[in-house]
Parts: C-alpha cells; structure tokens; sequence
C-alpha cells in the first residue's frame, strides 16, 4: 500500500473502495494491456476491462458504468488526446467527468501539455512500476481537482505555475549580476 491509502488510518477502507472501482484500460497494443491489467491486480484492482482502441474505448463508456480510465497516448485512427476529449464533451457517456490516466512512452512536455489541455487527470511515462500506476489512480480518485466546463476546456482543473522569484545570477569573475533566464511557463506545468 502506498502513503495514499493509509491517510488517517483508512488505510483498509480507501483500498476497498478503490478495489470496488471498474477500470478501463484503451491500449492498441495488447502487451501494455496485459501489463498494466496484471499491475492493477497486483493491487487487488481486478474489475478490468480491455479495449484495443479509443473507438471501442468510448463505445464501452456509453454503455458501462466505467470508473477510471487508463489510456494509451498514441493510438491509430483516435488518440488518447482525442478520445479525452470526446469522452468529456459526448452526451451518451454516463459519467464523462471520470478520472482519465494517460499511460504513454510519449513524454516529451508537448505530449504532456496536450494531454493536460485535452482533459486528463493524470499522465504516466511508460514504462513505469506497479506502485507508479496505482500512485497515479490512486490520486486522480482520492484527490480530485475541481471540474471545469467552458466553451474551449472541459476536464479537471489545470495545475497553475506557481510563482517564485528569479535566482539573481553572479558572475564573480566579471563583476556582473544578471536576471535568473525566464522559463516557458508551459513546460512547467505538469
């Protein structure tokens, strides 16, 4: 068990609850299903449910109380980024503010970025351990952000940039003191 799931000794009833839970796993490639479905049961999170690609993925959330999504990044015809969004904005999915994970090998800040601004909760760079999959659901469950619906976003709420001041930098050698470098505000955002 992991430090989300022995806070104030609750331990045994938030496992439970997050073993209760129905989970879908969208992965064009079968072997990364059958990883991450065995790293779930290692958890004792056995009500799985497979699906070879987003199509089916969102066929499956149309008519099946799903509670937490796990979801590939690259995927043929539909990608995770595009099935994020469908899933939130499609009328017929029965819970469309369902915890979504994005798993991928993409984990360049672009793909990041994308995944966040397309709706998901969570993202989770392959390849990753058991304990880094069930900290990942675990926290898109347990501590969810307030959901947002707007015109151009619907998902969870962003993570904002926290700001702090710049490091002065000292170049002692040239008797110079400059400005720390800005960084795009986007790459830290995770």
């Amino acid at each position: 068990m992991t430090d989300l799931t022995r806070d104030n000794g609750q331990g045994a009833k938030t496992h439970a609850f997050l073993a209760g839970l129905t989970y879908l796993i969208i992965d064009d490639n079968r072997f990364a299903r059958i990883l991450m479905r065995a790293a779930l049961a290692g958890f004792g999170l056995k009500h799985v449910i497979e699906a070879e690609d987003a199509v089916e993925g969102l066929a499956l959330l149309r008519k099946l109380p799903i509670d937490v999504v796990l979801v590939d990044y690259e995927m043929p015809i539909v990608n995770g980024c595009e099935f994020t969004r469908l899933a939130r904005r499609d009328d017929g999915v029965l819970n469309p503010e369902l915890p979504i994970v994005m798993v991928s090998g993409h984990c360049d800040w672009r793909c990041v970025v994308a995944a966040r601004d397309a709706g998901v909760h969570e993202y989770l760079a392959k390849p990753f351990s058991a304990d880094d999959l069930f900290r990942r659901v675990a926290m898109a469950v347990l501590k969810p952000r307030p959901f947002i619906r707007s015109k151009t976003y619907v998902g969870p709420e962003r993570r904002s940039v926290k700001t702090t001041p710049l490091p002065v930098l000292v170049d002692r050698r040239q008797g110079t003191v400059t400005q720390a470098p800005v960084l795009d505000p986007i790459a830290c955002v995770a």
